[in-house]
This record gives C-alpha cells, structure tokens and sequence, in this order.
C-alpha cells in the first residue's frame, strides 16, 4: 500500500512538471519561503487578503548568460514566446497548439483601404489553420479561413463559408508572419535550412529561412522575441511588426500586443491587443458546396 502511494506521488509530481511553464517552475523553485513564526494578527483590524500575482511571464527573467550558437539563439526564441513547456527530460515545445488574440485598430477592409475594426486571429498550430475576423465600424464583416491548401471566406465564423482556394498561399503565409507561426515553423524545418545571424552584444540577432519559397527573415528585440518579419514574394516586400508583447492569459505564452504590417511601404495594419487565449475552441468546417 505504501508503495502504491508513493508511486501516485511520483508519477502526479511529473504530470505537473510537463504542464507547469518552464518560467514559472523556475520561479518557485527560487522563491520558496524560510519558515518562519507567524505574526500575531493586530486586534480590532481585519486581515488584508495578499493580492493574487500571475505567475512570472516567459522570458521576464534576464538570461543568466547570453544565448550563443544557433540551437540555443532558437531555444531562447522559442521559450520567450511560450513555446517551451516543462523541465529537463520532460521539457516540451509541442503542447502550444489553439491561440486567438483580440483586439482593434486599423485594417485593410474589403476594398484594401484602412477601415476602423474590431480584429480576431486564431489559428491551430497542429493543423496549420487559422481564422481572420474582421468586423468593421461601418460595412460588413469580412471572415478569412485558411486550413492546409484550402481557403474560403465566411459571412460569420462557422457559417456562409465560400471557396477562395486562391488565397489559401497568401494566407498560410499571413500565418507564418505570426509570432507563433514563425516559430513553429522554424522548430520544424529541416536541418540546415535555418541561418542564424548574431552580430554580437549590442546588435540584432536575425534568423532567416525560405517559407514556400519566399525568403522571410525575423529581426529579434532584445528579449529574442520577433520584433520584425519580413517576407519577400516576387515584387511585394511584407513586412510585420510587433512593437510589444505581452502575457494576455497569465499563463506565460506572449501574445503580440501591438500589430503593424506594411505592404511595399504601405500600411495595411495597425491593431492592439487587450485579450488572448490559448487552447481556445476552434473548429474550420468547410463550405458545403
């Protein structure tokens, strides 16, 4: 019977260690505190409830030495967007997967001219979908539906689904140009075709690869999160920024807090940021004809 226990014990405390953030885990094993005699509580004053504090965000904690050589520039890439989950043997860069972030700004509308809008991206990292919802002040609301090599347009997420198989390149490469996007698909591509550039302390590290065939290369802040991504299709030079990121959810993955994409020098969007979600419910049912 013991020894039963005692294995329910071993195998829960891994279970934690998979799913607890890398950062996090960190933190606590630091910051456990030194027992101590408890104070006694003032007569007459009610006790003050502690304010609850979200876990320590991904990649807040500066680097104890500077990442050095591709693989680690790649790991600390990874874990300062939220991509590494767990511990030692049981360190993970799979479990992301369901994401959406919300927010408003400026977008290109129907007509590609700047229209205010409320803006929603989700996408399934393991499906290589994603799902563009566009609901402007004023004019009707544009759905954009990317899933492997189809494409289709919605009158509302789920519903009136349309083809424009035409547009599924475009965007898987919009997907791409996604924090998480870009990462995912650098952690999957093949050995070799990856470069990495480190000019050293003081300058930006870059990582470029070809996506179907577009050179795309990402510029890092110093927190070695994509602050820039830019992709080169033929004539149309893309490029997206993200000024700031932050921990949406308190769960430690960092969402682009702040949007800014230009096409040949021209924007086409500015959007912030105030919500994010991960494993978010997300299905991409196909139009019926």
């Amino acid at each position: 019977m013991k020894k039963d226990l005692l294995l329910a014990g071993v195998v829960a405390a891994a279970m934690v260690a998979v799913v607890a953030p890398k950062a996090l885990a960190q933190v606590t094993a630091s910051t456990q505190p030194k027992a101590q005699t408890p104070a006694a509580p003032q007569q007459g004053k009610p006790q003050a409830k502690a304010a609850w504090k979200s876990p320590s965000q991904v990649g807040s904690v500066p680097f104890k030495t500077r990442p050095s050589g591709d693989k680690d520039i790649i790991h600390a890439m990874a874990d300062r967007v939220g991509f590494v989950r767990g511990l030692g043997r049981a360190e993970t860069t799979e479990t992301l997967n369901r994401l959406q972030w919300d927010g408003s700004g400026q977008v290109a509308g129907a007509n590609g001219a700047l229209v205010n809008a409320d803006y929603s991206y989700a996408m399934s990292l393991s499906l290589g979908g994603a799902r563009e919802d566009i609901k402007p002040m004023s004019g009707p609301r544009i759905t954009r539906v990317v899933l492997g090599d189809k494409a289709w347009n919605e009158t509302a997420p789920g519903l009136g689904g349309t083809w424009a198989n035409d547009q599924a390149r475009a965007r898987r490469l919009q997907f791409a140009r996604t924090p998480f996007g870009f990462v995912k698909t650098v952690l999957n591509a093949a050995p070799g075709s990856v470069k990495v550039t480190d000019p050293g302390p003081g300058g930006a590290v870059t990582i470029s690869l070809d996506i179907e065939g577009v050179p795309t290369i990402a510029t890092l802040d110093p927190d070695y999160r994509p602050a820039r991504i830019t992709m080169r299709d033929g004539k149309d030079v893309i490029e997206t920024t993200y000024p700031a990121f932050s921990d949406l959810q308190a769960y430690g993955i960092m969402f682009p807090a702040h949007t800014i994409e230009t096409v040949n020098g021209r924007k086409t969007a500015d959007l912030k940021f105030t919500k994010g979600h991960a494993a978010s419910y997300l299905i991409f049912p196909p139009p019926a004809n």
